[in-house]
């Protein structure tokens, strides 16, 4: 879960779209992306801005993808953008 809606106690679609982003990121590292990490150091790193989902290396549109689902939520992408961004894509291939 985004840590902004551990700390805000708020849950919208920005932080949907952030669980996608661990989601994908998890599963194409085949890691754990937070592993070792508590949820009071978890907050922590909210609070100072040092929240972001490592960076995936080896597949350019994947790690976009990552990017556009975790951004700070003003910045994250809606579904339809990112189905559009899928498509787009399935396009170029």
């Amino acid at each position: 879960m985004d840590p902004r809606a551990l700390a805000d106690k708020t849950v919208d679609f920005a932080v949907d779209m952030w669980g996608l982003a661990v989601a994908i990121w998890e599963l194409v590292t085949r890691r754990q992306c937070f592993i070792g990490i508590s949820m009071p150091e978890l907050l922590d790193f909210h609070r100072r801005g040092e929240w972001k989902i490592p960076p995936l290396e080896g597949n350019d549109f994947i790690a976009d993808f990552i990017q556009a689902c975790s951004a700070t939520p003003r910045f994250r992408r809606t579904s339809a953008q990112l189905l559009e961004l899928i498509n787009l894509e399935a396009k170029q291939v």
